[in-house]
């Protein structure tokens, strides 16, 4: 893949970061509960909760699972919303058993233990900590299944702490216009069951040493102080011009935009953080990620030229859990990761994304972009013909279109 983006990277930003200096995120959080005992990790409601108190809550948390027979490779649902015992409960899984899955329905009649009662039991108990490795699985990442059907991302911790040591090295030039000595807030705003929520918002504050301020209900934009808001980056969907515009005006700092997958842990692309406006772009690849235009064949195309947009990085999952026809059609032997999203790339090396590559319309022999229908200047054939509106659009948990039953219910 040829690398045309490097240079235009933002300055202090390297191409290259060393990403397995940790084994595992049970190591990386291990070195961030040691150094920031003392700091506030997380605030919710006006409670601050130190880095020290979540270590101690989450290895009792993780006695009273082994305690209750939860084995190395076990799935775990944490089903909880932006509150405190989010994080504690990812942190212990992580390190006792390995496998978290995403919010998924309750079965009735089920009879579970209260939190505090659970953590009453484990703070008794001692602790025997798994071996975790870098290739051990970490996560089952749920995908949105906007277009399709969901299918569980199989994360490694090496796939999430390489997209976590990739977005700190990213972020630099917007960290240093943090004063030395001050702690970094983070504003988790994105639902901590989401990717995004959860590694590069969440996990990345924790390996800072900073504080994150868990949202569980947004709050009013006009009643909020934005003085010392340093940076601001959009994740779960695209920004639209007209969002970027408002958060502009209402905080004086624009939204980096940037793409990213489930599948990617999640970032593989971001636009510079010290950008003055949102570009309108996906940005440029993160560190250690390859990115070129694809045809159907896996050949790539010229600069300009739309075409599917195919990653290989180190935060690329390792498949799709106990789905191998799934992983056959979006992994290649030579391991680069088809993302179902149709691109153009311009002599800079930024990206703008046109379409899914599942929304792409075959008109007398054209695929058309179904965003495109947006434009004026379509030639006859590509116009629709028809035109259908809704009161509402079926919506997935974290706010996306869900067009797959805007299809199904077409049918």
């Amino acid at each position: 893949m040829q690398k045309i983006w490097l240079k235009h990277n933002p300055a202090g930003v390297p191409a290259q970061v060393k990403t397995d200096v940790y084994a595992s995120l049970v190591a990386l959080l291990d070195d961030s509960f040691g150094q920031h005992r003392d700091k506030p990790a997380c605030r919710f409601m006006g409670k601050a909760f130190s880095f020290g108190q979540i270590d101690a809550t989450r290895r009792a948390l993780a006695a009273w699972l082994q305690a209750s027979g939860r084995q190395r490779g076990d799935h775990v649902a944490i089903v909880l919303p932006n509150v405190p015992q989010c994080p504690l409960a990812l942190a212990a899984v992580l390190r006792r058993v390995q496998k978290l899955v995403p919010p998924f329905a309750w079965p009735p009649g089920v009879v579970g233990t209260r939190f505090n009662d659970a953590m009453a039991r484990g703070s008794r108990l001692a602790l025997a900590p798994a071996a975790v490795g870098p290739d051990a699985i970490a996560v089952l990442q749920y995908t949105a299944g906007t277009t399709g059907v969901s299918k569980g991302a199989v994360l490694l911790h090496r796939n999430l702490v390489a997209n976590i040591l990739q977005a700190e090295a990213w972020y630099q030039p917007a960290f240093k216009k943090i004063p030395a000595g001050q702690q970094i807030v983070t504003m988790c705003a994105l639902p901590l069951h989401h990717i995004f929520g959860v590694n590069t918002t969440m996990m990345l504050g924790l390996r800072l040493g900073g504080c994150g301020l868990l949202i569980a209900n947004h709050a009013d934009v006009d009643k909020v102080d934005w003085s010392r808001l340093k940076f601001s980056v959009g994740g779960g969907m695209a920004v639209t011009q007209g969002t970027a515009r408002l958060w502009l005006h209402k905080t004086g700092c624009p939204i980096c935009d940037g793409h990213g997958l489930s599948e990617t842990s999640p970032s593989a692309t971001r636009n510079p953080v010290d950008s003055s406006a949102c570009s309108g772009t996906i940005g440029l690849p993160m560190p250690n990620t390859e990115l070129a235009l694809r045809d159907d064949d896996g050949h790539a195309v010229a600069t300009g030229q739309p075409s599917q947009i195919a990653i290989r990085s180190p935060q690329v999952m390792a498949g799709c859990c106990q789905r191998p026809d799934q992983t056959a059609k979006v992994m290649t032997a030579d391991g680069v990761m088809r993302t179902g999203d149709v691109g153009v790339m311009d002599e800079r090396g930024h990206v703008r994304v046109v379409d899914r590559k599942k929304d792409m319309i075959l008109v007398s022999g054209f695929n058309v972009s179904a965003n495109a229908f947006c434009a004026a200047n379509l030639t006859g054939c590509k116009r629709p013909r028809l035109v259908g509106f809704r009161v509402d659009l079926p919506k997935t948990t974290v706010g996306k279109s869900l067009r797959r039953a805007l299809r199904e219910g077409q049918q």
